[in-house]
């Protein structure tokens, strides 16, 4: 099971992303579900067929659970742009010790016009991150790299 997980201050496109990538992965992978956290914006079926699960808030108390619900095997996190990066980290360490089978991958999607005015986020976004990923943001390239 793989976790591809987007932070970033972004949200229109980081929800685009998220379906760019669900649509990339499903060509390599049975079932592929996408987790919304997003605030600014929601991924609608509209924009995606596939499975789109809804936590509205805090992530904390509910991922894991949320994560064996989906059944699928590639879940893509499009994670709140208000979420601090920190506790994102502690969130998904939690996951990894009760999921240690699950592969999780931390994306930060970086959009210079928006992080020159939040540059602290952005170093806190990269420096958690496994993966950074500038506008504008290519799913089939970002999987090349994975």
């Amino acid at each position: 099971m793989k976790l591809f997980v987007l932070t970033g201050l972004v949200s229109i496109e980081k929800a685009q992303f998220a379906v760019d990538l669900a649509r990339q992965t499903t060509r390599h992978y049975t079932t592929v579900a996408i987790i919304d956290n997003l605030s600014r914006a929601s991924i609608t079926q509209k924009f995606y067929c596939g499975d789109i699960i809804r936590i509205t808030g805090d992530l904390s108390h509910n991922l894991a659970d949320t994560i064996l619900k989906t059944g699928a095997e590639v879940i893509v996190l499009a994670a709140s742009e208000t979420l601090r990066p920190d506790e994102l980290l502690l969130t998904l360490d939690r996951v990894r010790d009760d999921m240690p089978q699950l592969a999780v991958q931390i994306i930060a999607l970086i959009d210079d016009r928006t992080c020159e005015c939040f540059p602290v986020v952005q170093e806190q976004l990269e420096q958690y991150a496994d993966m950074t990923v500038r506008a504008p943001f290519d799913a089939h390239s970002v999987l090349e790299m994975a």
